[in-house]
């Protein structure tokens, strides 16, 4: 019984193994199965994990160095502003050159450079700073050294990336050059060398690099610059470097070009602001000149004609007191008559200024009106009760615009003037002509011996800015002996 038992029991307790070949592969299926997935995923987050983080480190100095490089440049930058606009201080305008016959308009658009903005800005670039960029790629260099060097790398791999670090120093003078060295480079070490460029700081050779391209190139050569580091990249690839890799490094590349590309536009933007703004100081100053050189002319022409009529009838006054009272009291009245006139005058403006236009309506100021050339033969009467013989010649008695009849007659006042002044005595010929294209004025008086010869002062300069006005021509000398007067007006109005 107990045999009997015991071989009953043997019997039922051993295993059933005809099926365990084939619960063994589907174990091994299912194992196999799973294991691939995870052991990808695995790698991809430890790949992910391990970039992102280098990809961190590097974004975050990289930001904290371009922070520092602009605002280490940004004081030089706007010093160099204002040496090319020789505007040190903003609140100061330089004198035009020249002395006071310097057209003010021209000397404006000389000095801004006289078209748009755009056109203007490239003499207005900041310089790069270079001793700062040389002391980054330094370095970049160095700490490519210590890192190589610490993993084991050999010196030919160090000798590539160090001259890639070092081409950095030209990033600004031109950021195409780091792009060509590191393309070279990345060439020899992956396809010659047969190793990766997987280092933390040709992370930053990268990122420094890709951004230059944007930041500093106009957008046509910052896009061959990107391509060139997109060549780079395909080289990497070509020398195996790895798929996720390579993705991680077009990641960079577009997150560096794309800040490179946007600070230059907002450079380019507080540039031309600047330079609208000088313009407009420029601008506003260059019409403050005007108007001051318009007052001056317009001042002189009143106060010079008055002082000097006045002068000479006084002398006569004096000369006749005793022998011919009636010309003596003519010249008296004439002197009256003249400082009533200054006077009136000198109101006009005087209210010009401070009323602007609306006082040239009315009021005190339309007391005395501007004068013209329908006053000539007064002005010419006052000349011959002085002593001179005038014979005047008019052509053309068709009206002339009001501005070209002041200026024609201030032409006649300072000429008149000057020959009461410094040929006392002198006959004079007095010629306006009108065409049809122009008003001619021609003043000529004999230089009798003794005559005194000015050297024409700020009255004929402003005659010649008056001419100028209306791009007129205007000339005054000695010709033959005697002293002649010339300008033409064209009748088209200011130009």
């Amino acid at each position: 019984m107990a045999a009997t038992h015991t071989g009953a029991v043997s019997s039922t307790s051993q295993p059933n193994t005809s099926h365990v070949p084939r619960w063994s592969a589907i174990e091994a299926s299912i194992e196999a199965s799973v294991a691939w997935p995870c052991s990808t995923v695995s790698r991809v987050t430890s790949w992910a994990v391990k970039r992102t983080g280098a990809a961190i480190i590097v974004a975050a100095s990289s930001l904290l160095l371009m922070m520092f490089l602009l605002r280490a440049g940004g004081g030089a930058g706007r010093r160099s502003w204002c040496r090319h606009l020789r505007l040190a201080r903003p609140g100061l305008v330089p004198r035009p050159p020249g002395g006071p016959g310097t057209s003010v308009h021209g000397w404006t658009r000389a000095t801004v450079g006289g078209g748009s903005v755009p056109g203007v800005r490239a003499s207005l670039l900041r310089p790069a700073p270079l001793g700062t960029d040389i002391a980054l790629a330094a370095a970049i260099a160095a700490g490519s050294v210590l890192s190589l060097r610490s993993q084991g790398q050999g010196w030919g791999v160090v000798a590539l990336q160090v001259s890639a670090a070092l081409s950095l120093g030209a990033r600004r003078l031109n950021p195409l050059v780091p792009a060509v060295v590191v393309l070279a480079c990345t060439a020899v070490q992956t396809l010659v060398l047969g190793s990766s460029p997987d280092d933390v700081f040709y992370l930053a050779i990268w990122l420094v690099g890709v951004f230059a391209c944007g930041a500093y190139l106009p957008l046509g050569q910052a896009l061959l610059g990107l391509a060139l580091w997109g060549v780079t990249l395909l080289a990497g690839v070509q020398g195996g470097v790895h798929a996720g890799d390579a993705f991680f490094m077009g990641i960079l590349t577009v997150g560096g070009f794309v800040p490179g590309v946007l600070s230059r536009r907002a450079e380019t933007s507080r540039e031309e602001a600047v330079l609208l703004a000088r313009r407009r100081e420029l601008d506003t100053a260059g019409a403050v000149a005007a108007e001051r050189a318009g007052l001056a002319r317009e001042l002189h022409d009143v106060v010079a004609h008055a002082i000097g009529v006045m002068v000479v009838h006084a002398g006569v006054a004096e000369a006749n007191l005793g022998r011919d009272t009636d010309r003596a009291r003519q010249a008296l009245v004439t002197v009256q008559t003249s400082g009533d006139e200054a006077v009136q005058q000198l109101r006009r403006l005087l209210h010009l200024l401070r009323d602007g236009d609306e006082a040239a309506g009315g009021g005190d100021a339309a007391v005395a009106p501007l004068p013209s050339l329908e006053q000539l033969d007064v002005l010419v009467d006052r000349v011959r009760r002085a002593g001179h013989e005038v014979r005047v010649e008019r052509t053309g008695g068709a009206a002339v615009p009001p501005a070209v009849s002041l200026t024609a007659y201030r032409i006649v006042q300072e000429s008149l003037t000057n020959v009461m002044k410094h040929a006392p005595g002198a006959a004079v010929d007095l010629a306006v002509r009108r065409t049809r294209p122009a008003l001619e004025i021609s003043v000529v008086n004999d230089l009798p011996a003794g005559a005194v010869r000015g050297d024409g002062g700020f009255g004929q300069l402003g005659l010649a800015e008056r001419v100028a006005v209306f791009d007129g021509t205007f000339s005054a000398g000695e010709q033959d002996g005697r002293y002649v007067v010339h300008a033409r007006l064209p009748l088209g109005g200011p130009a």
